[in-house]
């Protein structure tokens, strides 16, 4: 929980990190398409720099709504399921990963799965994001867990 800002930069930023790198790269083989290249001239282009920028940028929006959420869906998770479990790490981080992509459908210009690097960057974006959220959680649960068997043996 203490981490929570770096957690909601990387889960909103990673989707675009991802997507541009795989087009600058050109690993699933989109970049120099016919539409691509009229949409996204300059992904051959682009330095790390201009991918930071630009997945800050373009995430102002879900950046905010992400800290705007961010302790209602947590502490309304923690509350049914308990602090202390694994599942409900796994659950918070993927519901609060969840708030992304549906801030990106809900903006009604972006169409989803239209190319394979964007399925690629989702599902790159819920594995680092769900990975970085269970580590930087993961003391916490060490925490609430030695608590309890305090509380069990006193």
């Amino acid at each position: 929980m203490r981490l929570f800002p770096l957690h909601i930069f990387i889960k909103d930023c990673s989707f675009l990190l991802f997507y541009f790198i795989l087009m600058r790269f050109n690993i699933t083989g989109e970049t120099f398409l016919p539409e691509m290249v009229s949409s996204f001239p300059g992904a051959p282009d682009l330095t790390l720099g201009d991918m930071l920028a630009a997945a800050f940028f373009y995430n102002i929006i879900p950046l905010v709504t992400s800290f705007i959420t961010y302790l209602f869906l947590y502490f309304g998770i923690q509350k049914i399921f308990g602090r202390t479990t694994t599942i409900s790490i796994i659950v918070t981080g993927f519901v609060l990963t969840m708030t992304t992509p549906l801030v990106y459908i809900l903006s009604d210009s972006y169409k989803p799965f239209q190319y394979k690097a964007d399925v690629w960057a989702w599902v790159l974006c819920f594995t680092f994001s769900m990975t970085t959220y269970f580590l930087l959680n993961k003391s916490e649960r060490a925490k609430g867990l030695s608590e309890k068997q305090k509380g069990l043996v006193a």
